[in-house]
This record gives structure tokens, C-alpha cells and sequence, in this order.
């Protein structure tokens, strides 16, 4: 079978576990009648990719918008003959991530439609296939509507089932070829919770920060062939368990150092989503530091990035709305991870990508905030209660340096303190509002193992 251009450019991404390199090198509702046998017009827009931190609101205006505002672009590049008409929107919506496939779906497509300016002209449709119905995944029927359509969401649950289900056992099926046609004609691929996840290859599929980093720490220690290995998901598409929340089946309950491979949209670095509420950062951390891109972006909850699928910039939708990792200068000092740098992106905050180099770019209104000392007397550091994986610990750190006084605010978890730096390399950017939060660039970023104690 002839390998299609966007698939090609996706390489799977395999786990590396060699000890002194630390990298993982490329591994990488009703049923819709099909909609025409001609392949789609090329469209004369870029594909976009919206990666949405999950729990969603049905009330959030800006995250569906921008879903269906590029979608209708689309629509209208592919018209092969101007019109006054409205153009008919195509929609395809997989809850294959999903224990309950159909009310995720049903959800989705309400959702989508109270934000359409004008509904008649949605041609908005479940792609039924999920853990029940695998065998659909290479229907040729459903394989052309998703290759019409000219916009796709996933929906949350388990993002293993939609490698499991799209590409069993590493094979593309029908549909899965028919997404990567969509993205190559411009179409703008959504995904909430799990949809969000699974953008990156590889995705993290579970287990918490402190495992993480304990497991990317005993790595670098041992010698070669005794590191220990991270589990890798159970690519079966009926292995989850039936779900507690019908959107996100990614437990941090799970002692596990999980990963898998992705579906590789998103070829820039890692996702993670539920990020700031969920205390995900030292999972992020830990698998950006042994991918070799070194780069990822964690999601917020009822947030979302809007990306070019080719250049990999993006554009934060909400405030507090992704946080960026960047591992490119990690170094391994004894017992700390040192040199990391992240970024607090808010509403309107672009990540460019030019000449090699990523910069954060604030949104208009904002200026620069100059650095305010340490007051006489005061401490250079601070220790905040807010423990290093609570909800929010994260972003009321990154707030303490950029906004206070201190030059170090330090957050503590059981094993790991994280300091946070700002240094001459960050740059912090305000709006006039007092309420609004800053958006930070380059924070300096050191997770060190804490000792244990005489009495422990």
C-alpha cells in the first residue's frame, strides 16, 4: 500500500532505554453514507490541529469557534465554484476513545452545533467506531466521509483504544489513512482529554509525576540493561476498564510509568492534558527529557492551543491556557535535573518557531514587566504550601516569581522539590488589568531529589 504524504512525515516513535542518552528515537449517530468518490479539492488553508485540555464546557464560545471557523475555511477553499451560498460544513465526530461511544458522540455533536452560526449548513455526523465496533475502522464507506470531511474531533476516554483501534498492531487501517487525507487537504483535526493526548507520538497514557521522575532518575544511575522499563499500555481496544468519568480513563492513580505510541499529529514534541488541575508536571517533564525532541506542552482544563500542523506554532485560547516545557538544555547535575525552561501561555500568546529557534510571543496589550528584586531583608527564596503536584502548585509558582520579591519559589512533593527561576532569560509580559495573569517566557526550571530524612 502506497504510504501517504502526512503519514510519512509522522514516523512512530519507539522507547529508547539506553542509559546515557536518555532519548526515545522515532517509533512514531448514524452511519454516514459516503459523500463522493472524487477525492476533495486541494483547500488553499493550512491544517490546524486543536489540542483541548479536557473538561470542556458546552459554554466555551472561543475553543468551539475556532473549531468551526477553520472547518467553514475550509468548506469555502474547496467550493470548486464561488457562490453566495453557505458552503455545507462537513464534521466527522470519533468517540472511539470512549466507554460509552454513543453518549460521547450524541454529547459532542449537540455541543458543536449550539455554536454554529448556521446549523443547516453542518453536515455533522458519528463516525461509529469505538471498542464495540473495531471491525469498522477499515470500512471504505466511512474510510471516504472522513476523507471529505473538513473538520475531526475526537472525543476523551482512553486514548490507547484509538491507536489500538486505527492502527492495530502498528497497521493503518482504512480510516486512519482517510484522517492523514483530511489533514493533507487542510481539514483541522480536534481533540479533547484523550483526543488530546494521543496528538503527540508517543503519548502518555498514565501514572503520576512523582513515579515519573523517580523512574527517569534510577535510569541515569544504574548501569546499561538494568534500567528499569516503562510499561507500556495494553493495546488491546477492550483492555481499559469501563470509566468512572466518560472523558478522561487516564488515571494518575497508577503507580505506572506509562507510554505508548501516538497518532503523530502533533510532530513537535509530547502532550499532556488536565495539566494545571491534575498536578502533571513532572510527568511532562520526565517524558519531554527522554524524547528526543525535548519539547512539550501541557493543556489546561477548558483550555486549548490552536496549531499550525505544519510549522508547529500555536496560539494559546484561554487564560492560564498551556504550559511549555523545553528540555533542550536539561543536564544531569547529582542529584538534580537542572537548566529545564517553561513558559505560562494566556489567551492570545503565540509560540513562534523561526530560524530554529521558539519564542513566546505575548498577545497584544501586554508589556514587558521588569524584574523586581529581592526587598532588604526579604528571603531570594520561597517556599510555598501549595504542594509540587496539587491542583494550580504549578501555576502559582511560576506567578510568585514573575509577579513578587523572590527570586526562587519552591514546590515540594514527597521525593522531588521543583524550584522555579526567574533569571535573565525570562521575560514576563502584563496586562493592564491586575487580574489578569502574566504570561511568563523561559522560566528557569530545577527538579532536584529530596533526601530522605534521619528518621524515615
Amino acid at each position: 500500500m502506497k504510504a501517504l504524504p502526512r503519514l510519512a512525515r509522522h514516523p512512530a516513535v519507539v522507547l529508547s532505554l539506553a542509559l546515557v542518552t536518555l532519548a526515545l528515537t522515532a517509533c512514531r449517530t448514524s452511519t454516514p453514507a459516503p459523500a463522493h468518490n472524487a477525492p476533495p479539492a486541494p483547500a488553499t488553508v493550512g491544517a490546524r490541529l486543536l489540542i483541548i485540555g479536557g473538561g470542556l464546557s458546552r459554554s466555551n464560545a472561543q475553543v468551539y469557534r475556532a473549531f468551526l471557523d477553520h472547518a467553514e475555511s475550509v468548506a469555502t477553499a474547496r467550493q470548486s465554484q464561488p457562490s453566495d451560498e453557505p458552503p455545507i460544513i462537513r464534521i466527522a465526530v470519533l468517540p472511539t476513545a470512549s466507554g460509552v461511544p454513543d453518549e460521547s458522540a450524541s454529547s459532542t455533536i449537540e455541543s458543536i452545533r449550539s455554536h454554529a452560526t448556521n446549523p443547516e449548513a453542518l453536515d455533522l455526523r458519528a463516525v461509529p467506531i469505538s471498542i464495540n465496533t473495531p471491525d469498522r475502522a477499515d470500512d471504505p464507506d466511512l474510510a471516504r466521509w472522513v476523507a471529505a470531511a473538513h473538520a475531526i474531533w475526537f472525543t476523551g476516554g482512553d486514548q490507547s483504544r484509538i491507536t489500538a483501534i486505527l492502527r492495530p498492531s502498528g497497521r493503518s487501517t482504512a480510516v486512519d489513512q482517510a484522517i492523514n487525507r483530511a489533514l493533507d487537504n487542510g481539514a483541522i483535526i480536534a481533540g479533547t482529554s484523550a483526543g488530546a493526548a494521543m496528538m503527540s507520538d508517543p503519548m502518555i497514557t498514565g501514572g503520576r509525576s512523582e513515579r515519573w521522575l523517580t523512574l527517569l532518575f534510577d535510569r541515569q544511575a544504574s548501569t546499561p540493561g538494568s534500567a528499569p522499563r516503562p510499561h507500556h499500555a495494553n493495546t488491546s481496544p477492550t483492555a481499559a476498564p469501563e470509566p468512572t468519568d466518560p472523558e478522561d480513563e487516564d488515571s494518575d492513580q497508577s503507580a505506572d510509568f506509562r507510554i505508548a505510541p501516538g497518532m503523530g499529529y502533533f510532530t513537535h514534541g509530547i502532550t499532556d492534558q488536565h495539566f494545571l488541575a491534575r498536578g502533571r508536571l513532572g510527568r511532562l517533564v520526565a517524558a519531554a527529557i527522554i524524547d528526543d525532541r525535548r519539547f512539550g506542552v501541557g493543556i489546561a482544563d477548558n483550555r486549548a492551543i490552536l496549531v499550525n500542523a505544519d510549522t508547529g506554532e500555536f496560539r494559546a485560547l484561554g487564560d492560564r491556557a498551556a504550559v511549555v516545557i523545553d528540555a533542550r538544555h536539561a543536564e544531569r547535575t547529582g542529584s538534580a535535573i537542572t537548566g529545564l525552561r517553561v513558559s505560562l501561555m494566556n489567551d492570545g500568546d503565540a509560540w513562534r518557531r523561526q530560524d530554529g529557534t521558539d519564542r513566546l510571543s505575548p498577545a497584544q496589550g501586554r508589556t514587558p514587566r521588569d524584574r523586581v528584586g529581592p526587598l532588604p531583608g526579604a528571603p531570594a527564596e520561597r517556599v510555598l504550601e501549595a504542594t509540587a503536584w496539587s491542583r494550580d502548585g504549578v501555576r502559582e509558582a511560576l506567578e510568585v516569581v514573575a509577579l513578587r520579591p523572590t527570586s526562587v519559589a519552591i514546590i515540594r512533593g514527597d521525593a522531588f522539590e521543583v524550584r522555579f527561576t526567574r533569571d535573565r532569560q525570562t521575560a514576563v509580559h502584563v496586562r493592564p488589568d491586575a487580574e489578569a495573569p502574566p504570561t511568563i517566557h523561559a522560566a528557569r526550571l530545577d527538579v532536584v531529589r529530596r533526601q530522605p530524612s534521619p528518621n524515615q
